[in-house]
């Protein structure tokens, strides 16, 4: 910087004159800073990595909710494209599953003056919006959305090479998140995308680790995020060859929203998936459906984003009841725990820890002393003369009292499995209704709502409940306390791939 002369007595000219060099160093930083911004590239490495802020700071934790009464809700949608295919393949999928019309409307970003978008959805219905609409030269999108009027869930349906994959939005933005689950060894392809809907721009630091520790250090720090605009990286490209990887991300100015796509085809294994991000780590996670069969190997994948070690401890619920092949046959109560050290991730073998039946069900609960993880798990399907199949899912973190799953697929045996979150034993009710997909022509009949039926969750234990076969369809379960409850479709992993649950907000 020049150095700032003193105030001369014998005219204002000279006073003035150090201004110059100091206007022009601050028109050369703005326009320095403008070019990053419109590329959204990296600032220069440095020698020490250090994450701004603190992941149990003061936002709270987040999780893709449906209001639980009518009125306005916000949701935002963010994808990287398919390593497979050239431009945005895929669809925004919005339902509306109440007896009364709603109206979103999509932005770009929630600065501009204007929606790009306005859509009325009829009681009942879904609608899909091309992905197409809010694709950017980055190789993904993003999308604000704003509903008033009804209850809306929206999610992402995005196509691969590998299938179909359906994911929840989110409902709200923050300033750190964590993804979990993506391979970068041979064969598999990891994306994450970062969609800043604000009209400023973001500032980001990411890490990169994997379960050996070793990490990325500072090569992407200070990451620009313009003002309506999302941006990809390739973390097959800077972080090769790792069986899981964690994305950790923390912003030093604004908020984003953040997701991944890990695709894998090898000769033995194909799948796709899109990883749902979590804004904030908890000391509770739940894994209703997790099911032992031939050929399926589960893993839970523990991270630890403190700076002290945190004792994770892992229970194995029983499962009561039937769905399509899965049976509960009431067996569990075993537990065990692991030390996760600072800053790193557990990877915990599930099928060598459990010893259950082939074809059976159960649930997992993991939990701290209140530090907070982040918990996510694995299912690798291997199939001698076949090619198997892999699917990640982030835990749940929030029990809830009532919660809705929303089935898009044609139709497949329906269920759910609840997962009881109190010491207590819950009662509860369930109904179900068709929803029609409006896409499809002529569209289905509307919702066909039935009486409620009754449930019971024992204290301890995981309910798997079948409704039957259903086409698009919305199940409403609502429980005395709280619980967490999951969608089920089918008894192979590809039952992940058409459905989604919400709790509801209260």
């Amino acid at each position: 910087m020049a150095r700032r002369s003193k105030a001369q007595t014998s005219g204002g000219s000279d006073t003035t004159r150090p201004v110059l060099p100091v206007i022009a160093a601050a028109i050369l930083i703005l326009l320095s800073l403008l070019i990053l911004a419109t590329s959204g590239s990296r600032t220069a490495s440095q020698d020490t990595f250090s994450l701004q802020g603190s992941p149990l700071g003061p936002a709270g934790l987040s999780v893709p909710a449906v209001n639980a009464v009518g009125g306005s809700s916000s949701w935002y949608c963010v994808w990287p494209e398919s390593a497979k295919f050239s431009g945005a393949s895929g669809e925004i999928v919005i339902a509306n599953v109440t007896a009364t019309k709603s109206v979103v409307r999509l932005f770009k970003s929630e600065g501009v003056a204007g929606a790009h978008r306005a859509i009325r959805i009829p009681a009942s219905s879904v609608v899909r919006v091309p992905m197409s609409e809010f694709s950017t030269s980055s190789g993904g999108g993003g999308v604000s959305i704003l509903s008033s009027g009804g209850q809306i869930a929206v999610g992402m349906s995005l196509t691969t090479a590998e299938g179909g994959v359906l994911s929840p939005c989110q409902s709200s933005p923050g300033f750190y998140w964590v993804i979990q689950g993506g391979s970068t060894l041979a064969g598999s392809t990891l994306k994450v995308a970062i969609f800043n809907p604000f009209p400023n721009p973001s500032v980001l630091d990411v890490r990169l680790l994997a379960p050996s520790g070793s990490t990325d250090l500072g090569s992407l720090q200070g990451v620009i995020v313009p003002s309506g605009q999302t941006s990809v990286l390739d973390i097959g490209k800077l972080y090769a060859g790792h069986r899981f990887v964690i994305v950790e991300i923390r912003a030093r100015a604004g908020r984003v929203v953040a997701s991944g796509l890990v695709e894998t085809s090898t000769s033995t294994l194909v799948g796709a998936n899109l990883l749902v991000g979590v804004n904030r780590p908890s000391p509770d996670w739940y894994f209703p459906q997790l099911f032992n069969s031939i050929g399926i190997t589960s893993q839970l994948l523990i991270f630890n984003p403190s700076s002290s070690p945190v004792r994770a401890n892992v229970k194995v619920l029983p499962a009561q009841g039937r769905m399509s092949g899965i049976v509960g046959i009431g067996v569990g109560g075993s537990k065990f725990s692991q030390v996760v050290e600072p800053e790193s991730m557990s990877v915990i073998d599930l099928t060598s820890f459990t010893s259950l039946p082939s074809s059976s069900g159960y649930g997992i609960s993991v939990t701290d002393s209140g530090n907070g993880l982040v918990v996510s798990s694995q299912l690798t399907e291997a199939v001698t003369g076949k090619v198997g199949r892999e699917i990640s899912e982030l835990g749940t973190s929030v029990p809830a009292a009532d919660w809705l799953v929303v089935h898009l697929a044609p139709s497949e045996p329906v269920g759910f499995s609840v997962m009881n979150a109190t010491n207590q034993n819950l009662q509860g009710t369930f109904q179900s209704g068709s929803i029609s997909d409006l896409t499809v022509k002529p569209a289905p009949a509307g919702i066909a709502s039935k009486a409620d039926l009754p449930i019971t969750v024992l204290r301890d234990e995981v309910l798997l409940q079948s409704i039957g076969s259903l086409g698009p369809s919305a199940v409403r379960i609502s429980l005395e306390g709280k619980a967490v409850v999951v969608p089920v479709a089918g008894a192979g992993l590809e039952f992940l791939q058409n459905v989604m649950s919400f709790p509801f907000r209260g």
